[in-house]
């Protein structure tokens, strides 16, 4: 690929003149040139590799514990469902046999409905153990798959380093500048594009009333990474402290890493603060002309249950829309 590169550069070196073409290449990407055999300009994805495998240290022995609680109360409530399946009818049938006046069979049924109660709220709460623990696995699921992107787009800088070591620094900076343009700029800003168009027509689609596994509980809305995932070429991945977004063809791996913040259109929209390609920081020049999606503030505010006060908090997996009086 890179011969491909060395031979297209000279096609434009005889076309545009040196000079200009070099002004160019070494101005847009400056900090290429800097980061090109500087590892600590990796140090953004690393540490937050780090931090992904810290979260998932600590959910691991937590799910653990909640699913051996949760099996504990499974066995418990399948002998109670089968005692009540087998004895419930031929109790009832004995207490109306039994009882002498109305007091005793009123009190005999003021009994067994209490117990009926006490198992139906046990037979909730298990629900919402389960609800839990399958939230929990989800997000370690997503941990690790966001660990792998980051691992592939880390695996990608040696190689290139390793193909272009017979050259200047300059030079290896401007074949980076060209893989970009010539392979992933033109796609990756249509694609972020389309997920714009996607969300401003269907955003009513996306927003969905609070899971009773979101939290906080004072969410009324929230809009599941999923949605977008199904039907976007890119792939995002929600987080408290940041949202990742994920370009990836053969030989190109890009991390855009950003927050929704509110523009000054007041839409909510997904502004990226840092990217990382094949393994290299991107300068801030390329991050200027990526936008993420937009969302209208002022409509989700209106809608029912929510509140002119209501803001949007990420969480794991999704956006949310709290209601604050």
């Amino acid at each position: 690929m890179y011969k491909r590169l060395i031979i297209g550069l000279l096609l434009v070196l005889l076309w545009v003149g040196a000079t200009n073409v070099y002004a160019h290449l070494t101005g847009a990407f400056a900090e290429y040139l800097a980061s090109v055999h500087d590892e600590s300009t990796t140090n953004k994805l690393k540490q937050e590799v780090d931090s992904i495998e810290a979260e998932i240290g600590e959910l691991i022995p937590r799910m653990n514990t909640k699913e051996k609680e949760y099996k504990l109360k499974q066995t418990v409530a399948v002998d109670k469902l089968l005692f009540y399946n087998e004895q419930g009818l031929d109790m009832w049938a004995s207490m109306l046999q039994q009882s002498s006046d109305v007091v005793d069979l009123l009190g005999n049924q003021w009994l067994m409905e209490r117990n009926l109660n006490a198992y139906l709220h046990e037979l909730e709460q298990l629900h919402t153990d389960y609800s839990q623990l399958v939230l929990t696995k989800d997000t370690l699921s997503r941990y690790r798959e966001l660990l792998d992107t980051i691992g592939r787009n880390l695996a990608l800088r040696q190689p290139y380093l390793d193909s272009v070591k017979d050259y200047s620094l300059e030079e290896k900076s401007n074949f980076l500048d060209i893989d970009w343009d010539s392979e992933v700029e033109d796609k990756l800003v249509a694609a972020l594009d389309k997920d714009k168009q996607l969300v401003i027509g269907g955003w009513r689609e996306w927003v969905a009333p609070r899971s009773r596994m979101s939290v906080p509980n004072d969410a009324a809305y929230e809009m599941n990474e999923e949605w977008l995932n199904e039907r976007s070429s890119l792939h995002y991945y929600f987080r408290s402290d940041h949202i990742y977004t994920v370009f990836e063809q053969p030989g190109a791996n890009v991390i855009l890493i950003g927050q929704v913040l509110n523009n000054d259109q007041n839409h909510a929209e997904l502004q990226f603060e840092s990217g990382f390609y094949n393994g290299f920081l991107m300068p801030a020049v390329l991050l200027e002309e990526l936008k993420g999606f937009r969302l209208p503030y002022e409509e989700l505010k209106m809608l029912q249950g929510a509140t002119k006060a209501s803001y949007l908090q990420q969480s794991s997996g999704k956006l949310l829309l709290l209601s604050t009086p």
